[in-house]
């Protein structure tokens, strides 16, 4: 948990760069999937290759910038064949595949709902930890409950909206 049912660490220093990159990559994750919307005359296949090919420039940068300063090491030939499959499923299946189905499922559903159902991610981990035997923060017990009134007053509204009734 973030902040181990201390939300006073977050002004305190309690969150460290693993935190913040999360957050950040959160927030990139959401203004990847409205941006989708921006270009609704584009498919997602093309969306999908715009956006993992101009995301794959900054990566490259970064990386080359960490390592100009010494920050990164590039790894060997030996170092890539070792974790070959690995690349290859981050590659295919989680790059490419995810991605695509993501994006055409927004196509489908609307930025609006997509965003609304990732945050049953957080929640299944929560229920995927609790069955492991980790007792739940009552914060986290919090977090599902508000997650899951969230997604029942979405849909509530949306049912109501679709009916004509205010």
């Amino acid at each position: 948990m973030l902040t181990d049912g201390h939300p006073a660490r977050l002004v305190r220093g309690g969150v460290g760069w693993g935190e913040l990159m999360v957050l950040a990559g959160a927030a990139a994750w959401v203004v990847h999937t409205t941006g989708a919307a921006t270009v609704p005359h584009w498919s997602s296949l093309r969306f999908t290759a715009l956006s993992a090919a101009s995301g794959s420039v900054v990566i490259l940068g970064v990386a080359l910038a960490s390592t100009a300063v010494g920050w990164l090491r590039p790894p060997g030939v030996a170092d890539l064949t070792a974790v070959a499959w690995q690349l290859a499923y981050v590659i295919l299946i989680a790059a490419v595949l995810a991605v695509l189905c993501w994006n055409s499922a927004m196509r489908l559903l609307g930025a609006q709902d997509g965003v609304l159902f990732i945050n049953v991610v957080p929640v299944t981990a929560f229920v995927v930890q609790a069955a492991l035997g980790h007792a739940p923060h009552p914060a986290q017990l919090l977090g599902v409950a508000v997650t899951l009134l969230a997604l029942v007053a979405h849909n509530v509204a949306g049912r109501l909206r679709a009916s004509g009734r205010p």
